[in-house]
């Protein structure tokens, strides 16, 4: 199980899965490292970003857009 904190956000009163959350390492079994992610949901459009350092302190930045419209991009 991980535990992520949510922070505040600007957007977070128009959508509910939108923000940004902090990995807490004391909450998540098995978690180490740091992650910071963060989502914004505007219209029909996600914006998602992940920021992971590992133990090692290897680092994996994930992002990605998606429209919700049915439509293949």
């Amino acid at each position: 199980m991980t535990a992520l904190g949510a922070g505040s956000s600007a957007f977070a009163a128009e959508d509910p899965f939108t923000g940004v959350w902090v990995l807490n390492p004391a909450k998540s079994a098995g978690a180490t490292g740091r992650q910071v992610l963060a989502i914004r949901v505007e219209g029909e459009e996600e914006t998602y970003r992940s920021d992971l350092t590992d133990a090692e302190g290897v680092r994996q930045v994930t992002t990605y857009v998606a429209r919700y419209d049915g439509k293949a991009y």
